[in-house]
């Protein structure tokens, strides 16, 4: 028993090892968003610039997740058609949440509330259908903090946003 606990955590080191990289790019790719919401906290003449901005950066995250659910399913569950419907719903998720813009309806801020929701439980997806092919908890702690980091700041400009105007 005390042999496999050194394996394992032998392991474990090695996963949070590899993952350093990672956990800094993660977040790296966080920081434009964070400053999209310094920007609609402060910036009253450019109030509308920094939230669509915002939508654009995290529907663009949010659908590169779904290629990266498709890439996984393809490669490890190629028989679980559900995987591959899951993993198109951010692409069109994100165009529907952009069309209300074009009809001239109230947008970005409630579209971004929704949208920063949609990115935080993105992490259910992620344990279900691929933390079982990944089987590394450091790579959940990474995807955890990526969804909460990214949800939470579209979230707040969301919210921001939909006070300002209203």
């Amino acid at each position: 028993m005390r042999k496999q606990k050194c394996i394992d955590e032998a392991v474990a080191s090695a996963s949070a090892s590899r993952l350093r990289t990672p956990h800094f790019l993660t977040l790296v790719a966080m920081l434009p968003q964070l400053i999209l919401l310094g920007a609609t906290m402060v910036d009253d003449q450019g109030a509308w610039k920094a939230p669509a901005s915002a939508f654009a950066y995290a529907a663009a995250i949010y659908s590169f997740l779904g290629g990266y659910w498709w890439g996984v399913a393809l490669t490890t569950r190629p028989q679980e058609r559900a995987v591959f419907v899951i993993a198109v719903v951010p692409a069109l998720f994100s165009v529907a949440l952009f069309l209300p813009w074009i009809w001239g309806w109230s947008w970005p801020g409630p579209q971004l509330i929704v949208l920063g929701i949609a990115i935080m439980a993105s992490v259910l997806v992620d344990r279900r259908f691929v933390g079982p092919s990944i089987s590394s908890p450091a790579w959940l702690r990474v995807r955890i903090m990526a969804s909460l980091g990214l949800g939470l700041s579209t979230l707040f400009i969301g919210a921001i946003s939909v006070g300002g105007n209203g």
